[in-house]
């Protein structure tokens, strides 16, 4: 239980020295407890509407804290559960004080938001309660992502770059694929990959049947891992395998007309009332605009252009499924039952509709529908002889445009919850969702099937290239709970929960384990083993210039460090430095300050840190050695001790910048500027708040984790002067 469990009941405690006038008065934010050591009350915190605010702000980045008219800066129950859950996850000490202290407003002001989102998610079942409690009521409409309208999306913008970034490929020094011994080449036309049966193993028994194919571009060639859990059944697939002959009609032109994009070509035919672009009639199969018609009658008529039998055997020919069936309809008559598709600058007729046959069932399998979303998705990545037969980029492109429309948004609500907006670049979402009750099968189901592709920045942070993710799933859910309405809403939220988990164990590269994927050696400390300055820390511990705490074995990364901290810290930093003499006396006689008594055990260090000139005290004297030290007060003392080293060392006397110095977008006027700026240039010493974003926030204090990394940076940059 986290302190903030029991904040509903603390009082006013007025030895803190902080009176409740002053509270109401002078209101405050995070920044404030940090920069001047306060400790503030439950009582005090009720009265100080902009500082329950700013952390209500800190609150929702983080996911503990709905938006809108929420966003009020009063304290509430709302404001208490965020803050307990933070603790909570965060692991902060379990504290009998009810208060908020520099430590844990530091923790609010530090802590990551995609990280900590990513940490939060690993609770299935909490996860899943968070999408049910968003659904509507019961009596008032079904699932609020399976019919989410892609009006809603945030991604709408940015589908007309799908298909370039499709094209695009990782340079290999900027952007990285992912690295599996495990990967195995794309199959080629009629081959089946190895599923591994045991790589789904986390997904919710709710899930009937499912596939996953994790991609990764090796030489410019598409590899693949393939997961399954009864990946080869064949079933219904709903509206899912609409995607089929969309696809199919694509292949049917440019196999007869390779120069012709399928843009440039409209449907129209007997009984027809008018003439469709390919583009426009994809968008309403996806989006169910019902412009011109519904889904289901464009997606039979696409199946008129070939015969029943044909696209059926056309599908086996690809994903070597010979068990498959694919003679159904979709339940209405084809918009248009006798469809030509036409070239529209010159009338021509390029493809006509084939005789009607027999139908049968759509019966396919979970595999059969990523094999064919991923050869759409990944066509530039694969051999000949592993694309869509035919298929020229100009016609998929539409196909592609057409499908980012789709009405379920799952993927939205996953890279929401999961934090990554903030740190992907150039996303790409192509997916056909559906749905129904099955008479058959007395349950309601939800099919979904998507492609996910984005570039991953958070490898940024430990100085490695962005990686590129991307990947393929299908999804088939079932619920059974004699209320169709419920058991839409409850499996809507299931396949939301199960996307985010498929995602987030593809960020984190935990999906099939894959090897050397990141540093699978046990952490030196218990909680740093997700800190994105976990190598620095530990090579900063391996050094000897700072340390953890041994009774628990931690590192506490949040923690603010002191300015004395700061100087006992940087004095042993000076110490590692190759043929760097330095004799730190372990006792002294004086007071260096006021308020550091000889008897202090840093008192000898901040003597000796005086007497260089490389720390300074405050203007009345004072040098307050327990007040956090802020991250402009950190490069401040970094740069003397990096001049101080250098001048020894070959007698320079400035810094020579070893890159370019950062654009930071919030140091404009503050009194470290130019010191700032320039310890940006000198090895990155000074670089963004979490390495994320352009803001260096100076007055924040300095944490542990991020004080060991600007330290350790700045004793390389040394070494690699002196070593030139």
């Amino acid at each position: 239980m986290s302190r903030y469990y029991r904040y509903a009941e603390a009082s006013y405690n007025p030895t803190y020295g902080f009176s409740l006038a002053k509270a109401a008065k002078n209101l405050m934010k995070l920044i404030d407890i940090t920069e001047n050591n306060l400790v503030i009350t439950i009582e005090q915190l009720k009265l100080d509407h902009e500082l329950v605010l700013d952390i209500q702000i800190k609150l929702h980045a983080l996911g503990l804290y709905p938006r809108g008219r929420l966003l009020d800066g009063q304290y509430g129950s709302g404001t208490a559960k965020g803050l307990n859950k933070f603790c909570q996850l965060m692991e902060l000490d379990d504290s009998e004080t009810k208060q908020i202290d520099a430590t844990l407003a530091s923790a609010l002001l530090n802590t990551d938001p995609t990280e900590f989102r990513l940490k939060s998610a690993r609770n299935k079942e909490e996860l899943f309660q968070e999408f049910l409690a968003v659904q509507p009521h019961p009596q008032t409409g079904g699932g609020v992502y399976l019919d989410s309208s892609i009006n809603q999306s945030p991604f709408q913008t940015e589908i007309d770059f799908y298909s370039q970034r499709l094209k695009e490929k990782p340079d290999g020094i900027e952007v990285v694929s992912l690295e599996d011994s495990r990967l195995a080449s794309y199959p080629t036309l009629g081959q089946k990959p190895q599923i591994e049966t045991e790589g789904l193993d986390f997904l919710h028994s709710d899930i009937k049947q499912a596939c996953v194919c994790l991609g990764s571009s090796v030489n410019g060639q598409m590899q693949a891992r393939w997961f399954g859990r009864n990946a080869l059944d064949n079933v219904e697939f709903w509206s899912d395998t609409k995607i089929i002959p969309t696809i199919n009609l694509v292949c049917q032109l440019n196999s007869s007309f390779p120069f012709i994009d399928i843009d440039q070509c409209l449907i129209s035919g007997v009984g027809s009332s008018g003439s469709y672009s390919f583009y426009r009639l994809v968008v309403a199969l996806s989006s169910y605009n019902f412009n011109p018609a519904s889904s289901n009658q464009i997606a039979a008529m696409f199946k008129r252009f070939s015969t029943y039998a044909g696209l059926e055997q056309w599908l086996k020919e690809i994903t070597g499924n010979q068990q498959l069936t694919f003679r159904g309809l979709y339940g209405e008559n084809p918009l248009i039952n006798f469809p030509e598709l036409v070239e529209a600058s010159t009338g021509r007729v390029l493809l006509s509709a084939a005789p009607l046959t027999a139908t049968d069932d759509n019966s396919v399998s979970a595999y059969d529908l990523t094999r064919i979303m991923s050869m759409l998705g990944w066509h530039y990545y694969l051999n000949q002889n592993s694309r869509l037969p035919g298929a020229q980029w100009d016609s998929l492109e539409s196909v592609i445009r057409g499908t980012g429309t789709d009405i379920a948004r799952y993927v939205d609500a996953a890279i929401e919850r999961l934090g990554l907006q903030r740190v992907i670049k150039s996303p790409v979402i192509i997916s056909k969702a559906g749905w129904g009750r099955s008479l058959i099968r007395d349950r309601f189901e939800i099919t979904y099937t998507a492609l996910v592709q984005f570039i991953d920045r958070r490898p940024k942070v430990s100085g490695k290239p962005s990686k590129l993710r991307t990947l393929v799933i299908t999804l088939l859910g079932a619920k059974d709970k004699n209320n169709a309405i419920r058991e839409e809403q409850e499996l809507d939220a299931r396949i939301a929960t199960e996307v985010t988990e498929i995602i987030r164990r593809v960020v984190t590269e935990e999906l099939g384990g894959n090897p050397g994927s990141g540093n699978d050696t046990p952490a030196m400390f218990t909680d740093i083993t997700e800190d994105i300055y976990r190598p620095q820390i530990e090579e900063a511990v391996t050094l000897g210039f700072i340390s953890g705490f041994k009774e628990d074995n931690t590192f506490r990364p949040l923690n603010p460090l002191t300015r004395e901290q700061m100087v006992a810290m940087l004095l042993e930093a000076l110490t590692t430095i190759p043929n760097l003499s330095v004799n730190i006396p372990a006792q002294t006689t004086t007071n260096p300050y006021p308020d550091v008594e000889a008897s202090r055990w840093s008192a000898s260090k901040i003597a000796w840190a005086k007497n260089n000139q490389l720390i300074a005290g405050y203007p009345n004297g004072q040098f307050r050695p327990s007040n956090p030290v802020t991250r402009a007060e950190l490069m401040a003392v970094l740069k003397k001790i990096a001049e101080y080293a250098l001048q020894i060392l070959d007698g320079r006397t400035i810094l020579e910048p070893t890159q370019k110095p950062f654009p930071f977008s919030d140091i404009s006027g503050h009194w470290a500027q130019s010191i700032i700026r320039e310890m940006s240039s000198f090895g990155g010493v000074a670089s963004p708040l979490n390495e994320m974003g352009d803001g260096f926030y100076p007055r924040y204090p300095a944490l542990r984790n991020y004080s060991a990394a600007a330290t350790l940076r700045m004793v390389n940059t040394v070494r690699f002067y002196v070593e030139q």
